[in-house]
């Protein structure tokens, strides 16, 4: 599979593929647009920091609103069941290793570590003698997907605050 965006029509190809997707496992679509928001602001807010490029910025907007369509297989678990769809899904103009970053991310959303014992995560982290988009993220980190997006709460990426269970930590 090959996925160069030669242009912006074919970057809107992307988000509409993955939107699609979304929409199909009845992902709560509110929520996946706050992530994808406070995702890409966080992207850009430290963009001199992570030396990540533009295509990672448009992996890490898939991923965030993919992230909890395994909700649609079962609640608990619904990481697991999200990179399984993931991985199993044909996206328009993204290729199979960046298909698997983006199933990484939405596996490890919300914590646990990833163990560099396993052949994908190693084949996943590296990718053209740099490490990837995935290995900030493979321990842990959370963010921003652990930001409590029901109408009660406001959130905002810059402030760096993470919402858990209804308690507010600084990170």
């Amino acid at each position: 599979r090959q996925g160069n965006l030669p242009d912006w029509n074919t970057w809107e190809q992307v988000i509409h593929s993955a939107r699609y997707y979304a929409e199909k496992y009845l992902a709560d679509m509110q929520h996946a647009e706050t992530v994808r928001e406070l995702s890409l602001q966080l992207f850009d807010e430290l963009f001199e920091l992570h030396e990540l490029q533009s295509r990672d910025r448009l992996l890490l907007e898939v991923a965030a609103l993919l992230h909890d369509i395994g909700r649609f297989i079962r609640p608990s678990d619904h990481a697991k069941h999200s990179m399984y769809l993931i991985r199993n899904m044909e996206l328009v103009g993204v290729t199979n290793s960046e298909l698997m970053m983006i199933a990484l991310v939405a596996r490890y959303h919300s914590g646990g570590c990833l163990r560099s014992s396993r052949r994908n995560f190693q084949d996943s982290i590296l990718r053209n003698g740099r490490r990837s988009p995935a290995s900030p993220l493979s321990c842990g980190s959370g963010m921003p997907w652990t930001v409590n997006t029901g109408p009660a709460q406001e959130t905002s990426a810059s402030n760096s605050t993470r919402i858990r269970s209804g308690s507010t930590s600084n990170a």
